[in-house]
């Protein structure tokens, strides 16, 4: 079992949050880990920064948002890797989130570019505990 410490994230955002390289990147993106979310999403900026790398992508299906909207939305598959070592190739709901992680980048001054949802979680039967702040994998 691997252990992905996030007391940094839960101290400074108060927010599970874990750095990923997307593509490969130099640069981390961060990706809120969030067991109230039934899909993993990834920002539509992101997707479309990165639309030339992804191989796979279709249009999804209209979800209703926490604000009661309506949202159509298309699904892409996404590479990333944890740690240098966990390496994941997996399908993100792509949509408009600017207005809600602009708002966490106003409040914390760190820029969230997804959400890992249940989906994901389950799939890869991760396991969050709170208390020691870790996720274990």
């Amino acid at each position: 079992m691997q252990i992905i410490p996030i007391p940094f994230s839960i101290q400074t955002l108060g927010l599970p949050v874990i750095p990923v390289k997307l593509f490969n990147e130099t640069n981390s993106s961060l990706l809120l880990v969030d067991t109230g979310s039934d899909r993993s999403i990834m920002d539509i900026a992101v997707y479309n920064h990165f639309k030339d790398k992804i191989t796979n992508s279709e249009q999804g299906q209209n979800i209703i948002t926490t604000n009661g909207q309506t949202s159509s939305t298309l699904t892409a598959q996404f590479d990333f890797i944890i740690e240098d070592t966990l390496k994941f190739s997996e399908p993100f709901t792509c949509m408009e989130c600017s207005v809600g992680f602009n708002q966490i980048q106003k409040e914390t001054g760190y820029q969230l570019h997804g959400i890992l949802g249940t989906d994901f979680l389950v799939k890869h039967q991760w396991k969050i505990d709170f208390e020691k702040l870790q996720i274990h994998i």
